[in-house]
């Protein structure tokens, strides 16, 4: 029966945690091209006076095709693509490490990528924040043939010129993080010089890293198993209480009032013994006396109405204000003979039962004792 019982749950773990992890595994990388979630646009320099072309087209599979011509005129050539989501659709990127894009071309180029999201920024002019196209980038370079591009998410920085176009400090959006987007764009550019090529862009997607995925799994895991542990060891407990009780009441004939005082009686006989020892707990008292584990706190309660620290503690600054009465003996040499480690920690316990320090309590009862001897 406790084969199986364990069967049981090592299958049931089993089986939750992969319903849980192998979705993750599964579902690691969130898929952007090809899709139907974008409508693709064109982007040329031509609007800042340059003179570069581009010519778009998608292939049958989903995948992005253009032929860029870039050509002098503008300071920085460039030519593009933006991809925009349908109906403002915003990618997380909050569970997401890197980009990849996953390209072939016909010559080595540079490309410039940009993530762009819509944050309200506030302006100090008249109080009130104000949605702005932020502009995230990274630059990437590809070569001729197959090209697998990874960029880490990271990467990502708000450029220079974003901040001049729109007048705005750089310290008014260091609080900005790349949190979602919903458009993005891949440029061509090259620094003043002609060329031209064409890209298919196979495939765009978020990712995530194996190694914080497996991280990530493994806490998920430890906290299933540690939950399903700490359950089923509760519920074995309370199926022995219930065990140890039906058996208890199956001898009825047991006188249990007087069994209960004897146990009461030795564990105040071994407390008021043993008081001294620092080291002193359930266990050991336990283990000294044969007495239950859980049966010590539970009578220590009936007997006195306090936990078991709580009780040690009474008896302990009981024992403490006899030895303080002899004004010889060390305030020191009293915490350690009552079970203390430290000073300190006596000092703590007295006061916060006795409402004044172990020294507050001598110099008071040095200065009564006079009146009292005068009295007896």
């Amino acid at each position: 029966m406790i084969f199986k019982r364990k069967t049981l749950i090592c299958l049931s773990v089993f089986l939750i945690c992969a319903a849980i992890i192998v979705p993750d595994f599964i579902n690691r990388g969130k898929n952007l091209v090809p899709s139907h979630i974008f409508s693709l646009t064109t982007i040329t320099d031509q609007p800042d006076q340059g003179n570069s072309n581009i010519s778009l087209y998608e292939t049958e599979k989903g995948q992005i095709s253009f032929k860029f011509k870039l050509n002098k005129g503008y300071t920085f050539p460039y030519a593009g693509i933006r991809l925009k989501s349908a109906k403002d659709y915003l990618f997380k990127t909050t569970n997401h490490d890197f980009l990849r894009i996953i390209a072939n071309s016909d010559s080595a180029c540079t490309i410039m990528i940009n993530i762009i999201t819509d944050v309200p920024i506030y302006d100090s002019k008249n109080g009130l924040y104000h949605r702005r196209a932020v502009y995230f980038s990274t630059m990437a370079k590809i070569e001729e043939g197959y090209n697998t591009i990874n960029t880490a998410l990271s990467d990502f920085q708000i450029p220079e010129w974003w901040f001049t176009k729109n007048r705005i400090e750089r310290s008014k959006a260091k609080n900005i993080r790349l949190k979602a987007f919903g458009n993005m764009e891949i440029l061509v550019n090259s620094n003043n010089q002609s060329q031209q090529g064409s890209i298919i862009v196979k495939s765009i997607s978020l990712e995530k890293k194996i190694s914080n995925l497996l991280i990530t799994n493994f806490l998920k895991l430890f906290s299933i198993t540690f939950f399903i542990v700490i359950l089923v060891y509760f519920v074995e407990l309370r199926a022995t209480f219930k065990k140890a009780k039906q058996t208890v009441l199956t001898h009825k004939k047991i006188h249990l009032d007087n069994e209960k005082e004897r146990i009461k009686a030795t564990i105040v006989n071994f407390l008021d013994q043993n008081y001294s020892d620092p080291d002193l707990n359930i266990s050991y008292i336990s283990k000294k006396t044969n007495i239950s584990i859980y049966l010590i706190p539970s009578l220590l309660k009936e007997i006195s109405d306090c936990t078991f620290k709580q009780y040690v503690n009474n008896l302990r600054v009981t024992k403490a204000k006899d030895m303080l009465q002899n004004e010889d003996t060390k305030i020191i040499d009293v915490a350690y003979s009552v079970g203390y480690n430290t000073v300190t920690h006596f000092n703590k316990v007295f006061k916060s039962l006795e409402g004044i320090s172990p020294k507050e309590y001598r110099n008071k009862y040095q200065s009564v004792k006079p009146e009292y001897s005068e009295q007896q």
